[in-house]
C-alpha cells in the first residue's frame, strides 16, 4: 500500500462523500504544476515529520482519537499555529499490505465517534450535530439502497455483512450515537 497523498480537513461533504469525492477535488484545485513542495492541510501519518521544538509548542497527538483522527487533529493544530504542513512528492512511504478483511463493528463506530470528536473540537457542536444529521439521512438511504442487491445476491455473507453495517451505523444514529464502551487509545 502506498501512503503519501495530502487531503483536505475534515468537512461536512467530504465525510458524506467517504472523501473520495472531496479529496479528488481538492488534488485538482490545489495541484500547481511546478510546485514540488506544496502547503497542504493534512498528511498521512506515516509521512510526518516534525522538529522537536515544534513538538514541544504543538503538543503530542491526542489520546482522545484512534489513529487516523489523532493525525488530523494534529495537522489542524499545526496550522492553527500559524506552521505549515508540506507535501514532499518526492518522498513515498511503502507499508505492507492490509487485510482486505472488512472492519469490525467496534472499529466502525469509533472511527465514526472520531469524526464528530474532531468536529466538535475543530468547528463547533453545530457542525457536529449537521454531519450527524446528514450521516443518518445518507446511511437511511443506503439500507434501503443495499437491501435489493441483498435479496437478489442470494444473502452472500459480504453483501449481508455491508447491510448490517449500514443498518447497525442507522441504528446507533438513531440512538443519537451513544458513546461506545471501548477505550481506544491502546488502538495504536
Amino acid at each position: 500500500a502506498r501512503w503519501g497523498l495530502p487531503g483536505p480537513l475534515p468537512s461536512c461533504f467530504g465525510e458524506w462523500t467517504h472523501e473520495a469525492l472531496a479529496r479528488h477535488l481538492w488534488l485538482r484545485m490545489f495541484s500547481r504544476p511546478g510546485d514540488t513542495n506544496p502547503q497542504v492541510p493534512r498528511l498521512p501519518g506515516a509521512c510526518l515529520a516534525l522538529h522537536l521544538a515544534r513538538l514541544q509548542s504543538i503538543g503530542r497527538l491526542d489520546e482522545a482519537f484512534a489513529d487516523k483522527m489523532a493525525i488530523t487533529d494534529w495537522c489542524a493544530r499545526i496550522r492553527q499555529a500559524s506552521l505549515q504542513v508540506i507535501w514532499v512528492p518526492a518522498a513515498e512511504v511503502i507499508l505492507a499490505p492490509r487485510s482486505t478483511l472488512p472492519a469490525t463493528w467496534p472499529a466502525t463506530q469509533l472511527a465514526y465517534e472520531d469524526c464528530y470528536r474532531f468536529f466538535r473540537k475543530h468547528e463547533g457542536r453545530i457542525w457536529a450535530a449537521v454531519l450527524g444529521v446528514g450521516h443518518f439521512i445518507r446511511l437511511s438511504l443506503l439500507v434501503l439502497i443495499w437491501l435489493l442487491p441483498l435479496i437478489f445476491s442470494g444473502f452472500t455473507t459480504a453483501m449481508r455483512h455491508r447491510w448490517q453495517t449500514y443498518a447497525k451505523l442507522w441504528y446507533w444514529h438513531a440512538c443519537l450515537c451513544p458513546a461506545a464502551r471501548i477505550h481506544h487509545a491502546g488502538n495504536r
